[in-house]
């Protein structure tokens, strides 16, 4: 006999549909939360700087790859 595919998941006690509403009502509640503007600006540069070193980083590789 081969392999039929991968077998139908043993059910939990949570459904689907209750994960989905524990997921949206968890988005809900945290862009509720009011946040610094300071620690906002701040979260926003530091994702900016991370971005960047990211795209140095990969510049560098490709870079790498290309010249050997």
């Amino acid at each position: 006999m081969g392999w039929d595919g991968p077998s139908t998941p043993v059910r939990s006690g949570v459904s689907m549909e209750r994960v989905q509403h524990m997921t949206k009502s968890a988005i809900r509640r945290a862009s509720m939360i009011e946040v610094n503007p300071q620690a906002k600006k701040n979260l926003q540069e530091l994702f900016v700087n991370f971005t960047l070193i990211l795209i140095c980083l990969l510049l560098i590789y490709i870079i790498v790859l290309l010249s050997s």
